[in-house]
């Protein structure tokens, strides 16, 4: 309702999805009924372990990612070079896998898929010998356990409600 770049109209929309997801407009009260009802979905610690399992990892990684990729006997500057594309298939893995889950209108499966490259990269990473003669296989390990960022947006966007579209199809005009 404060929003200043909302039309009227929008506006409107807006506090329609509210009511019908039984969220109300606005309150500044505190109600213990609602924590209550928090901790005790089990949804709610779904998405906690989902999300508390892909960030843990997630961080070290993003950490020692050259310390990781110069164990495979490059250099500093190289290591810092090695890991532009570890960003680029950050990127494509998320810009991807929304467009997937958006055009086909699933999100489970695309998760699932999701989860799959940084498992086998940590698992190869994990059991071939970090020296030079295996730098090829474990840069490729490395980059594809880059897909990991992609997985908390679709959680993130498995988790919410879409509101039924056609109810609001009348406050469009």
């Amino acid at each position: 309702m404060q929003a200043r770049f909302l039309s009227p109209s929008e506006k409107l929309i807006a506090i329609e999805r509210l009511r019908m997801n039984q969220q109300g407009i606005a309150s500044g009260q505190w109600r213990w009924d609602h924590v209550w009802e928090c901790l005790s979905d089990p949804k709610t610690w779904i998405w906690t372990a989902l999300l508390t399992a892909v960030s843990i990892p997630s961080g070290g990684i993003t950490t020692f990612g050259p310390l990781i990729v110069r164990s495979f006997g490059f250099s500093s500057f190289q290591a810092i070079l090695f890991n532009m594309p570890f960003g680029a298939v950050q990127i494509i893995a998320t810009l991807g896998g929304a467009f997937a889950a958006t055009h086909w209108k699933v999100k489970s499966p695309f998760l699932a898929a999701l989860c799959v490259p940084p498992i086998i990269g940590l698992s190869i990473l994990y059991s071939v010998s970090h020296d030079p003669s295996n730098r090829g296989v474990l840069l490729f390990a490395y980059y594809i356990t880059s897909v990991y960022p992609a997985i908390s947006p679709m959680i993130y966007s498995w988790s919410t409600v879409k509101p039924d579209q056609s109810a609001l199809a009348h406050h469009t005009d």
